[in-house]
């Protein structure tokens, strides 16, 4: 499912889009901002585009605005401004933890971001795309399930330098099966045991 789709069936708190969008029109019905910057370009499609927020209330809306003034978010390049975006869009809360410290070891070591890479894992469920650590998979699938728990419409999908495995709704042992299937290839492929 993607997080439009999620957005749409009012699962998603918030969504993060462009006028690229497909139902960009449908979602200006909602209430939104514009990001900080009016213009960002994207290396992918080779093309600018402004940033939109589009939040299922105005009361959301007005409650992220208030947050915003009260932390003095001024810019959307503030670690602060990452933060309340990823919680606002409905990541589980280790996994914006991550992204965080992701983005500060890419910015001052880059020898302990190479050694941790091998350890990431790219985690999917109800329009929620993100990286987390192996050792951090339970946390987040455990979140995403008491948040989201519509079991019927989608599977938690977790990728690790290409395998890929779907796991069921709150199917704990198979995903207690898959971390440890992930930690005795990470020990092999490194030699070196980081989570205990």
């Amino acid at each position: 499912m993607t997080d439009e789709q999620a957005f749409f069936l009012g699962i998603k708190p918030a969504l993060l889009a462009n006028e690229m969008y497909e139902r960009f029109d449908e979602l200006l019905t909602f209430p939104h901002v514009t990001d900080f910057s009016p213009i960002r370009y994207s290396c992918t499609r080779r093309m600018n585009y402004k940033g939109w927020l589009f939040f299922q209330t105005e009361e959301q809306k007005q409650e992220v605005l208030k947050k915003a003034e009260e932390l003095g978010i001024t810019s959307i390049d503030d670690i602060e401004a990452e933060r309340l975006l990823g919680h606002i869009l409905g990541y589980p809360p280790k996994a914006v933890d991550t992204y965080l410290q992701r983005l500060k070891l890419k910015q001052e070591n880059q020898a302990e971001r190479k050694r941790k890479e091998i350890r990431e894992v790219a985690m999917e469920y109800y329009g929620c795309v993100f990286m987390c650590y192996v050792e951090d998979i339970l946390e987040c699938a455990k979140w995403l399930w008491d948040t989201y728990p519509f079991s019927e419409l989608d599977q938690l999908l977790i990728d690790h330098c290409g395998e890929k495995a779907k796991v069921e709704f709150r199917d704990f042992n198979g995903l207690n099966h898959l971390i440890d299937h992930l930690e005795t290839k990470i020990y092999v492929e490194s030699q070196e045991l980081l989570h205990t």
